[in-house]
Parts: structure tokens; sequence; C-alpha cells
């Protein structure tokens, strides 16, 4: 049985480093924003904090025109 994950591609908006989260299909929702690996933006802030000042990994979606 092939089961087709979802993937969520975050990107820091600090330092540029990517990441990916992997979801199964049952799973609803992502994180608005998380930490970054590499630079550690966002680390130690709540998460309305780092939405507000733009501080570490945020999700990107595809563009609909």
């Amino acid at each position: 049985m092939t089961v087709e994950m979802k993937y969520i591609k975050y990107v820091c908006s600090v330092c540029g480093a990517e990441d990916t989260d992997k979801k199964f299909p049952e799973e609803v929702g992502y994180a608005p924003a998380i930490n970054c690996w590499k630079c550690h933006a966002g680390r130690g802030v709540e998460v309305a904090d780092m939405i507000s000042g733009r501080r570490g990994m945020f999700p990107q979606f595809p563009t609909v025109n």
C-alpha cells in the first residue's frame, strides 16, 4: 500500500535556509512559523511575535493565478 505524503516547504526570512515538513494525507493544518535550524531565528520567541516580526521559517505555498 502506497501513501501519498504531503510536503510543506519552509524558508527562513533571515538567512534563506530551507526545510520541508512531511505530513500524512489525513493530517490537517500546518505550523504558521518554525524556528530556523541554521541561524536559529525565532528561537525563544512566541509564534505571534515570530509572525509579526518575520523571524523564523515560514511556509511557502505555490502562487495560484
